[in-house]
């Protein structure tokens, strides 16, 4: 999922240049985050940071699911063995913030 159409267009031709059809980038959806629709998913990689650890997302990993996310400077790791939901960090980073409002240049 991406925010800017730009990089869903160039980020896509890449990805097909790759062969990976496996692969996709979409466009994201204003106030959403992944594909609930999709779910549930083995691996989820978040390459903005979150204020606080993004349940939406958490909720859409499947049985024996992984995501990794940095939350507030730190980058979290969160396992789901079954139900349970085990949670650790590994250092401290910067990335853009994860947007979850109106998408820039969609108005």
């Amino acid at each position: 999922m991406e925010i800017l159409p730009e990089l869903v267009r160039t980020g896509s031709a890449n990805l097909h240049a790759t062969g990976f059809e496996w692969a996709s980038i979409e466009q994201a959806q204003a106030g959403a985050l992944g594909r609930r629709d999709r779910a549930p998913f083995d691996r989820i990689l978040v390459s903005a940071a979150a204020r606080t650890l993004p349940e939406e997302l958490v909720d859409q990993l499947g049985d024996e699911g992984r995501m990794v996310v940095p939350v507030n400077g730190t980058m979290v790791v969160v396992a789901r063995p079954g139900m349970e939901r085990v949670t650790s960090e590994h250092g401290r980073y910067r990335f853009v913030p994860l947007v979850t409002g109106p998408i820039p240049g969609s108005q």
